[in-house]
């Protein structure tokens, strides 16, 4: 949870900061508004920002549960995939294998996604502040320390890390038995 809100503070600095240097007519010019809804509420603002206008104002901070719940849930009130313009994958957690499971592979990431539909130069733009902010030492130092390896990806990897990530969650929860709610 403390690594979810450093990452959003440091990425939301990043961009306003970016923002600042823009033209006041060029994107952003307005407040781009994040919307976190992990642990709780990850489907509702899932929900949210899929049903919002697609022109880049408001931010998803996906995780993990974004690719688990499709798996978990026999509906979602929004589509994991085509609902979304995913932007950049911030950041991965060590693996369960990693740490004290061997053998037990899972990934913890952090990304970012939009309403699909947004235009591709604010897609573009957004990955470009999302990169630069995650390249900044501090930032970079900092996600370390809470155990993260930041790296940022185009919104086209995003995109199929979320779709490859779904497929393998359906599995997991297939092959355990567990029924969908």
């Amino acid at each position: 949870m403390r690594l979810i809100g450093t990452i959003a503070r440091g990425l939301i600095l990043a961009m306003a900061l970016g923002a600042a240097a823009a033209d006041a007519q060029q994107y952003p010019n307005k407040p781009i508004k994040f919307v976190q809804g992990f642990p709780a509420g990850g489907n509702i603002a899932a929900e949210q920002v899929a049903r919002g206008t697609p022109d880049g104002y408001t931010l998803l901070l996906t995780t993990t549960a974004h690719v688990v719940s499709p798996a978990l849930y026999a509906s979602l009130n929004y589509d994991p995939i085509n609902d979304f313009a995913f932007i950049s994958s911030v950041t991965n957690v060590p693996t369960v294998a990693e740490t004290v499971a061997p053998k037990f592979e899972m990934i913890t990431w952090i990304g970012t996604a939009t309403t699909h539909g947004t235009p591709k130069p604010i897609l573009d733009r957004l990955n470009q502040e999302f990169r630069r902010a995650i390249a900044l030492p501090n930032v970079e130092e900092q996600l370390q320390n809470l155990g993260g390896f930041p790296r940022s990806s185009t919104p086209e990897e995003a995109t199929e890390r979320v779709k490859s990530e779904i497929a393998r969650w359906k599995e997991v929860v297939q092959k355990a038995g567990i029924a969908n709610r």
